[in-house]
């Protein structure tokens, strides 16, 4: 079914690829290649936060000589769901509100050296007295 999906994507056969990938984790819920696959055909249907959890998820469970090609596509997912989501009052910044901090740090942290426009990110901060009240901030 991998082996599928990928010849659906290169097709562009997407909604087919996204349905086999549903299948592939369904059947196979632990395994890296599953979420990777996934990860690829959400990627390529242009569903960035599913590429991302997807990927994200891979990572967790591969071993660590296969990591650099997850990484990869994790970022990509990442960038994309960012550059869809730019801030309109902030020139050159991305609301990234559904994000933890952590998380903003390890994707500048992997970004190439070129990447320098995706620098500016909109969090929210919610602290423990307040839960319910976020605090937006400029990072």
């Amino acid at each position: 079914l991998r082996a599928r999906i990928q010849a659906l994507v290169c097709q562009h056969e997407l909604r087919a690829a996204c349905a086999d990938a549903e299948l592939v984790l369904t059947l196979e819920p632990d395994s890296h290649l599953s979420h990777r696959a996934a990860g690829l055909a959400t990627f390529a249907a242009q569903n960035y936060g599913s590429a991302r959890e997807a990927f994200k998820r891979a990572l967790e469970l591969a071993p660590c000589e296969v990591s650099a090609d997850l990484l990869k596509g994790l970022w990509e997912a990442e960038k994309n769901l960012l550059l869809l989501r730019p801030l309109p009052t902030c020139q050159k910044t991305f609301n990234a509100m559904d994000w933890e901090l952590h998380e903003v740090w390890d994707f500048c942290c992997r970004s190439p050296e070129d990447a320098t426009r995706l620098r500016q990110f909109a969090l929210s901060f919610r602290g423990q007295g307040r839960p319910n009240v976020p605090m937006p901030y400029l990072l």
